[in-house]
């Protein structure tokens, strides 16, 4: 499978605030952590609760997680995808789809009903993409977080559910493209 093997772009040597270049890869991850701590926006508790006050509770989308929703979004899987943290390639959960939904689907349904993920799921890879001209400033540099792909497939079921409510309720004005299943502003 040739197309699995990808030869990775290693990051630049880049530019710290004191204008020194890295000369490790610890010291150019801790550039690149204190670049994006610095451009991250936190949200203050009163936005929080102002956004949670807004929410109607007791309208909530039923979210069904059954074995045959979960064997179809695992047969779904792009194979030339990037594996998680935990080594488990998108290859094998798709070819594996008709044994592994079962249990999956379990797993699903437990952790949604108690809200708790595994405690492997609440890590993440983080790829570096590189964006744009100078490659020595951190700045340059897009993170990607590869997640688990059994978390990814968790959860699509649910936006999938979340999308399907919120499109049945009317929530999208009809100008808005971005982010709405069937509005893009490219056709094939």
């Amino acid at each position: 499978m040739q197309k699995l093997r990808k030869v990775k772009d290693k990051v630049a040597q880049l530019t710290g605030d004191n204008g020194a270049l890295s000369s490790t890869d610890q010291e150019a991850a801790q550039i690149l952590g204190q670049f994006f701590s610095s451009v991250f926006v936190h949200e203050t508790a009163t936005q929080l609760e102002d956004s949670e006050q807004s929410t109607n509770q007791t309208d909530n989308p039923e979210v069904t997680i059954d074995e045959e929703t979960v064997k179809r979004k695992l047969l779904k899987l792009q194979e030339d995808k990037e594996q998680g943290p935990d080594s488990i390639h998108p290859a094998v959960l798709r070819n594996c789809a008709y044994t592994l939904s079962k249990p999956l689907s379990l797993i699903f349904k437990k952790s949604f009903q108690e809200g708790i993920l595994p405690d492997d799921w609440k890590s993440a890879t983080l790829c570096l993409i590189f964006k744009k001209s100078d490659k020595s400033h951190p700045g340059s540099y897009r993170p990607v977080s590869l997640m688990t792909v059994p978390c990814k497939v968790m959860e699509s079921i649910i936006k999938d559910t979340v999308m399907a409510y919120l499109d049945t309720k009317g929530f999208y004005d009809s100008c808005q493209h971005g982010f709405v299943k069937g509005r893009s502003m490219l056709r094939n």
